[in-house]
């Protein structure tokens, strides 16, 4: 970064500095899209478990 600003010049530092808070605000997005949508795909795949669980317990128990 601070090479870019030694060769770009002075005068574009603070066009270089909101490039760089936009760039970390998107890569927060994104990450909290992907970190929502992999909790999402966790708690689907524990529910489905679960469900799958207390089917089985049922079929044992009626087969006894």
């Amino acid at each position: 970064m601070v090479l870019a600003v030694g060769v770009v010049g002075i005068t574009s530092a603070p066009v270089i500095a909101v490039a760089a808070v936009g760039a970390f605000v998107v890569g927060g997005a994104l990450g909290g899209i992907a970190g929502s949508t992999a909790g999402k795909a966790l708690g689907d795949g524990l529910y489905f478990l679960y469900e799958k669980s207390i089917e089985l317990v049922d079929d044992i128990v009626e087969a006894f």
